[in-house]
């Protein structure tokens, strides 16, 4: 015991020790605004330790601010989420190994899949003719796969039925509130400006006006959940506004595309919550609904609605690069079938096409993602690859409809559509990726990792209905 006291002692003197030395050194540096950082890491180190989900709440939450995800101190960039990531990782591993705990709790369908993608995703990187990219993006995709493991491995019950969701309709809201306000008062901090200054755009604390559009409508199944589930009238009035702020905000990214994968994730979300619309309740429901809507094309400005009927024009310059992206992705395709040309290759192909533009400034030929997260893939991995990721999308949703499927057998109907309300916010991400070029979004990996925790808790729960019941 003594011994063990004494190896405790000897090691915080050694941290200690390291400490002084490491903040000494940057402040003889030209980075000396550094020299805080080491006491800094070591105390969220300390918190982190006792606590390692926080690292993935962080994590979670700042998925919405990639603006601001990385910050310059002197002269240093510094990637916020990558850090956060490693340290959390690191203290994950190591309180693995000191307490001798086993890593088969994430062993599950879905990392099966993973691994299988990995495989083939080597494999195309090793083929490439763009190697240079494709090892790029595959180092993403190790990051990818880092990511669903610490969620899988550090959210305890509570932080997954209540802390994740929450952090998600938090973060999410947070960002797009500050686009709406900006677009009203024309701050031009979190909006941006298309078409030479002609349609301002709300981007919110993210770096694109369609990621904005993504998270905002993967959201909103877990918002309609926690206003239908809320007890207090307070909670209803918070959510209520929280949804007004995201159609707000959906209008307002002036996204064609969202749009109409606003629509559908709406229908979608009423028939997945049919069930609360009773017959007394019909005409306040469609009273609701009508107000709604007209409050939303009083607000909107023209615009917007000039914006939406240009999806009929074919005329239009976006739907005509649209249609250059299939064409470039089917040669492609046929060119490389199985394996594909390398991950993040689609870029690179289109930039050696009729259809690249030059940059005016630079004079470098551009080229172009396909927005359309699954050409991504099927150009980059071929196939095989696009059949495999597919496989991990469609095993993430089953294992959803499983843990709704025991909850609704076992009569736990509210445990039973906040699952529903998660799967939906997966299927609104995947869905949005038919026309965003993300393939490792975040939002999928969060809803990936989640489907395994559905299964795991579900399990849980049941066991414990059992026991008391």
């Amino acid at each position: 015991m003594s011994r063990q006291l004494a190896n405790i002692g000897l090691a915080r003197l050694l941290i200690i020790s390291a400490l002084i030395v490491l903040t000494v050194l940057l402040l003889t540096t030209k980075y000396f605004v550094l020299a805080a950082v080491p006491s800094i890491l070591v105390v969220a180190s300390l918190i982190m330790s006792k606590q390692p989900q926080i690292g993935v709440y962080i994590l979670v939450f700042m998925i919405p601010f990639g603006a601001f995800r990385k910050i310059m101190v002197g002269g240093v960039e510094i990637n916020l989420a990558w850090i956060v990531a490693g340290g959390t990782f690191l203290i994950f591993i190591a309180d693995r190994i000191i307490h001798k705990k086993s890593f088969n709790d994430l062993r599950n369908p879905v990392s099966m899949w993973l691994t299988l993608f990995f495989l083939v995703a080597i494999v195309s990187t090793w083929l490439s003719p763009y190697l240079a990219a494709s090892i790029k993006d595959f180092k993403l995709w190790i990051a990818s796969l880092l990511y669903i493991l610490l969620v899988l491995a550090l959210v305890p019950k509570h932080g997954f039925r209540k802390t994740l969701p929450k952090l998600i309709i938090l973060s999410v809201a947070v960002s797009t509130f500050l686009g709406n306000l900006d677009y009203l008062f024309g701050l031009s901090l979190f909006t941006e400006d298309h078409m030479g200054g002609n349609l301002t755009r709300n981007v919110g604390a993210t770096i694109d006006p369609n990621n904005l559009s993504l998270m905002i409508i993967a959201s909103m199944p877990i918002i309609v959940h926690g206003f239908l589930y809320a007890k207090r009238a307070i909670s209803k009035l918070a959510y209520a506004a929280l949804l007004i702020n995201a159609v707000l905000g959906i209008g307002l990214t002036f996204s064609r595309g969202g749009f109409l994968v606003f629509v559908v994730i709406s229908a979608l979300i009423v028939f997945e919550f049919r069930h609360f619309f009773r017959v007394k309740y019909i005409g306040f429901i469609l009273l609701g609904i009508s107000i709604s809507l007209t409050t939303f094309v009083v607000v909107m400005p023209d615009s917007f609605w000039q914006r939406q009927t240009s999806l009929t024009s074919w005329e239009d310059s976006s739907l005509v690069r649209r249609a250059s992206y299939l064409e470039v992705a089917s040669d492609a395709f046929l060119e490389r079938p199985l394996f594909g040309h390398g991950l993040d290759s689609f870029y690179q192909i289109y930039a050696q096409t009729q259809y690249a533009k030059i940059d005016k400034e630079s004079g470098k030929v551009l080229g172009r993602y396909a927005h359309n997260s699954y050409l991504e893939i099927l150009v980059g991995t071929g196939i095989i690859g696009l059949i495999t990721f597919l496989m991990l999308l469609f095993t993430a949703l089953r294992a959803f409809t499983i843990a709704k499927q025991r909850y609704l057998k076992a009569g736990m109907i509210e445990e039973a559509d906040f699952i529903a309300g998660l799967r939906l916010f997966l299927f609104a991400t995947l869905f949005y990726l038919l026309i965003f070029s993300e393939t490792h979004h975040k939002f999928m990996l969060v809803g990936l990792a989640l489907s395994q925790l559905a299964l795991r808790y579900s399990t849980i729960d049941l066991v414990e209905k059992k026991q008391h019941g």
